[in-house]
């Protein structure tokens, strides 16, 4: 919307408002400005304003107006030029409802001519080529209030009947447009023609003879106030011979309901205000304050005991309608700024911790989907599982599932058997165990991966099979990102489930401990089903979803530190151990070595080996580790007698 500083300033004292301040409060009320310029000629400031799509009685001088007397607290100068208006109320009936609300008004011999230099100024502001007195004062009325009006001839009285039962009232013929003259001779038209107000919902074409407007939204009290201010102009500048009384067509008026405001839980939304945030017993909006700003927004309040009920005008019931309204309404008014953020405890735990489970589930399926993985979804219902129901459907699904991995498998292997390739994929569900006095039930992911999938090393070497580790590559990748410390322990049967244990080659798999505590199963699939067939090396796991998504002493306790400039020094280390003892032995030993040199260590390979004494096997495993200093340089030396403590302390494993 463009607006005139000068035709602003003619509604609104401004006298001592400068252009940064009104622009900084109709910003903060939710308005753009922009762009602003001024215009030499004129001695004017013309601004380009902008509003949201749910404020379109904006859309005018006089709505804009409306929204600045309220921001700076000075009253609208009432207008002392407005016509008299007398109506005769004239009731319709169902059948031309659309006309509800048209004024008609006759005129006796009306003299066309150019406009006068103000008008023609106003119109130029907006980009509007001027024409003739009518059509100029059509454009203005348009411009200051947003309403359409028009103007047309009329040759009989049957013509002008029409104007009360059909939208339809401008043709060529009539239009008194194109009867004009554009010349500084006056030019006497013929004996009547009629103004009356558009309340069709259609636009016409630009190239039509009629030019209409579509009235965005319905204020009773504006289109008076236009309709009256355009009478009054025709009547200055076109000098009619003879006004008539101005007909109104109405229906039964809609009547809309006033809004319950509750002051408390409005107190609640908006929270504090920055003036009195020190002080929080005095620090919210008074009563008084809500009030003020609800009449500066011409509402009408009555009160109760807890809040109010408030109806708001006509031109607002658009986007006005509920109490959140209201509050959006004081929140602008007193300024969005001019509150705290304070954030407000909730005491509702169980609600709390629900949504973190929520989150933490979609973020474990996003990282699923970003590894490459697809996500399906299978029936809790099987045919060969502890937990059973009473009243099954059929012998197929007389049981609930306690895994996931079988359903995954079944699916796979019904891909292969149609003919099509294998998936990778995971799903997260239910997994219920049957007891003697009930059943237990638990979140569980599966996934089962590889078949399909070649990699490579190097860009050099052939593509090849997933193996182990790069499957548990994955997995691992998974625990990162979830910040999720989880350990590898050799599987046995006290750990899991037997029933999933059956899925997975015993010697090429693990159970996972996430907290010392056993979260689930990976390793390679093996599966005894006949019915069911899969590729060779495929991998899966199975775990336990409270273990990812109770968050808090599962997390991984990260440290930062700067990188130190002085180069490191890398040793390599061979332990040979009995095939029993585990590698989580070796690092607990490694780990307990009291030295701020070693910054990492790590496995880089496991091979067996005979003894030289006896023919006994044995387990080797090799460590890289390296060893940095911040501050200043090892020497050999140092790292040397480092490397001796590590030996003396592996050689009580050795010995063990």
């Amino acid at each position: 919307m463009i607006i005139s500083w000068k035709w602003l300033a003619e509604i609104i004292d401004l006298q001592d408002v400068s252009y940064e301040q009104l622009a900084t409060a109709l910003t903060m009320a939710g308005f753009e400005i922009e762009k602003s310029t001024y215009i030499n000629e004129q001695e004017d400031l013309i601004i380009d304003i902008s509003s949201t799509t749910n404020r379109a009685d904006t859309s005018s001088l006089i709505g804009i107006a409306r929204e600045v007397s309220t921001l700076v607290e000075r009253p609208m100068q009432e207008s002392y030029n407005q016509y008299h208006l007398e109506l005769t109320k004239q009731y319709i009936n169902h059948k031309n409802e659309e006309l509800t609300g048209r004024l008609i008004t006759k005129f006796q011999k009306l003299h066309i001519n150019i406009s006068p230099t103000w008008l023609r100024t106003r119109l130029s502001q907006h980009d509007i080529k001027e024409s003739n007195n009518i059509e100029d004062i059509l454009a203005f009325i348009k411009i200051k209030w947003n309403h359409s009006i028009n103007i047309t001839y009329v040759n009989s009285h049957e013509h002008y009947k029409t104007l009360f039962n059909s939208t339809d009232t401008c043709t060529k013929n009539d239009n008194i447009i194109n009867k004009v003259s554009v010349d500084e001779k006056d030019t006497e038209q013929p004996k009547y023609a009629v103004l009356y107000t558009d309340t069709s919902q259609q636009t016409v074409q630009k190239d039509k003879p009629c030019k209409t407007y579509l009235s965005t939204f319905n204020s009773n009290n504006d289109i008076f106030n236009a309709y009256c201010e355009a009478i009054t102009l025709i009547t200055h500048l076109c000098r009619p011979n003879k006004v008539s009384k101005t007909v109104y067509l109405q229906k039964i008026e809609r009547k809309y309901p006033s809004i319950t405001f509750n002051r408390l839980r409005a107190e609640q939304i908006l929270g504090f205000t920055k003036s009195n945030k020190n002080n929080r017993a005095k620090s919210r909006l008074t009563e008084n304050d809500i009030t003020q700003i609800f009449l500066q927004l011409s509402f009408i309040v009555y009160k109760r005991k807890y809040g109010y009920h408030v109806k708001v005008p006509f031109y607002r019931t658009n986007d006005i309608k509920r109490e959140i309204d209201l509050v959006e309404e004081v929140s602008r008014i007193h300024g969005f700024d001019n509150f705290v953020d304070y954030k407000f405890t909730n005491n509702y735990t169980q609600y709390q911790s629900s949504n973190v489970v929520k989150c933490r589930l979609n973020q474990i399926r996003q990282i699923m989907r970003s590894i490459g993985f697809h996500e399906v979804v299978h029936s809790s219902l099987t045919n060969s599982s502890t937990a059973s129901i009473y009243n099954p459907l059929n012998k197929e699904y007389s049981s609930l599932r306690n895994n996931i991995i079988e359903g995954l498998l079944q699916s796979n292997s019904y891909n292969l058997k149609q003919s099509k390739s294998c998936f990778e994929v995971f799903e997260i569900g239910k997994v219920f165990h049957g007891y003697i006095n009930g059943y237990n039930e638990n979140m569980k992911i599966g996934c089962i991966m590889g078949g399909p999938r070649l990699v490579r090393n190097r860009w050099t070497q052939k593509p090849s099979q997933l193996n182990w580790f790069q499957a548990k590559g994955d997995l691992e990748e998974l625990f990162e990102r979830l910040e999720v410390n989880a350990t590898y322990k050799k599987l046995t049967e006290q750990q899991t489930d037997r029933h999933l244990q059956d899925y997975f080659v015993s010697k090429r798999s693990c159970s996972i401990w996430i907290h010392r505590q056993c979260a689930g199963i990976f390793g390679e699939i093996a599966c005894q089903n006949n019915n069911i067939t899969i590729p060779n090396q495929t991998y899966g796991f199975e775990l336990d979803l409270n273990y990812l998504v109770n968050i808090g002493h599962n997390m991984c306790d990260r440290k930062f530190k700067p990188y130190t400039k002085y180069p490191s020094i890398v040793r390599d280390i061979n332990v040979q151990i009995k095939p029993y003892q585990s590698v989580e032995e070796v690092f607990k030993i490694l780990s307990n070595v009291s030295c701020s040199y070693i910054t990492s260590i790590n496995l880089f390979d496991v091979y067996e080996s005979k003894q030289e004494n006896n023919c006994k096997k044995c387990k080797n495993l090799s460590f890289r580790i390296t060893y940095s200093r911040y501050n200043s340089t090892l020497t050999n030396e140092e790292v040397d007698h480092v490397e001796d403590q590590l030996k003396n302390h592996l050689k009580q494993l050795m010995t063990s």
